[in-house]
């Protein structure tokens, strides 16, 4: 957790540099900055991707459906231009009652993220802006023992990871200072590890944490 923290803080450093540096020393001095600037947060759902099969406890099954939280800080360049830093968290439930040596299992990953995306606002419309997006960042996945009645233990493990999204999404704007977006993310979250038990049947393994958000998210601007 203590190198996600020093990630966190460098990609925060960047953000306002290159804020800085866009505006240029001079403007900087005459103009107001917190007026470019603007906080978000919001909620929606996730759907991962399945797991692949493999011979250390896990089956190609659907999982479930997540509810996924952000909060973010942004600042916008131009009119067509903004970017923002934004924390996350969501949890990725994996379940399996069929049938077989690998039934009834069941593990949680907890999924912690903090990006960086930019963002290329279409400017058609006063109130309603459509928007492109990508992000790069750093996510931590902390796994859960992969659970197996009557099996031996297989211990989850902590991840951290590079993680990316990209996406579209629209806002609209309820007045000068508060707007509401609704956006699609298709997101990969790193890997998730598992140990394995001692077993030659149950080795360790990891999977690839991949899948998509809609999520919506209320703006105010300063």
């Amino acid at each position: 957790m203590e190198k996600m923290l020093k990630i966190i803080t460098k990609l925060a450093g960047v953000t306002l540099a290159f804020s800085v540096l866009y505006i240029g020393p001079s403007t900087a001095k005459t103009m107001d900055l917190l007026d470019n600037v603007y906080l978000k947060a919001g909620a929606g759902v996730a759907q991962f991707n399945k797991f692949k099969k493999t011979t250390n406890g896990y089956s190609k099954k659907d999982l479930k459906a997540s509810s996924v939280y952000n909060i973010g800080i942004g600042y916008r360049f131009s009119d067509a231009i903004r970017s923002d830093l934004n924390f996350q968290y969501a949890e990725v439930k994996y379940r399996n009652k069929g049938v077989g040596a690998l039934r009834n299992n069941s593990q949680n990953i907890k999924t912690t993220a903090a990006f960086v995306n930019g963002y290329y606002d279409i400017n058609f419309h006063e109130s309603i802006v459509p928007y492109l997006t990508a992000g790069v960042g750093v996510g931590a996945n902390k796994s859960s023992n992969l659970k197996q009645k009557g099996c031996p233990k297989r211990k989850g493990k902590d991840e951290v990871n590079f993680i990316w999204n990209v996406g579209v999404g629209a806002q609209y704007n309820i007045n000068k200072n508060f707007a509401f977006d609704l956006g699609y993310r298709y997101m990969h979250l790193g890997i998730e590890k598992t140990n394995g038990s001692g077993s030659t049947y149950f080795e360790g393994g990891k999977q690839k944490i991949r899948g998509h958000k809609i999520i919506g998210s209320l703006i105010y601007n300063f």
